[in-house]
């Protein structure tokens, strides 16, 4: 079986693995309580202060860790659904062409905020998954449009 470079396909499960390996980065800095400063005043203070959410005493080092953890959840499950989509591709192109372009969308917003509040690294994976859906999305349509043969 050859590979078709240009295939929707083939873009769909790249942007997949990039978000495989983002969510492993992301993850990373999660499973130890770290700071690249190290204990700085500002978290010692993030781990002091707790205040009632909704009946638990939390602290704003927790709501950071849990919206952390949670991030790389629904980055794995970014992962499952793209890979999803490139076998949906092939039965159904037009609901995978616009689950395609909802997921450029998020990942050019999470690009957009990364660069604004996070630094270059996440900024680059967002934006290379953006780019891999995008060719996904061109390619889908080059498909469209050109009849289909078998050689």
């Amino acid at each position: 079986m050859r590979l078709k470079l240009w295939s929707t396909g083939v873009w769909l499960r790249a942007a997949s693995l990039l978000t495989l390996l983002l969510a492993a980065g992301h993850s990373a800095g999660g499973l130890k309580l770290w700071s690249p400063i190290g204990e700085s005043n500002v978290l010692l203070a993030m781990r002091d202060f707790k205040m009632n959410a909704q009946g638990e005493q939390r602290s704003y080092f927790d709501f950071y860790m849990g919206f952390g953890w949670t991030l790389s959840v629904y980055l794995l499950l970014q992962m499952v659904v793209l890979w999803q989509i490139a076998s949906l591709n092939k039965s159904a192109p037009t609901s995978a062409r616009a689950m395609i372009v909802a997921f450029i969308v998020a990942n050019v917003l999470a690009a957009i905020l990364a660069r604004q509040f996070l630094f270059v690294v996440p900024v680059a994976f967002f934006l290379c998954i953006a780019g891999c859906l995008v060719i996904a999305w061109w390619a889908q349509q080059r498909q469209s449009v050109s009849p289909r043969h078998n050689p």
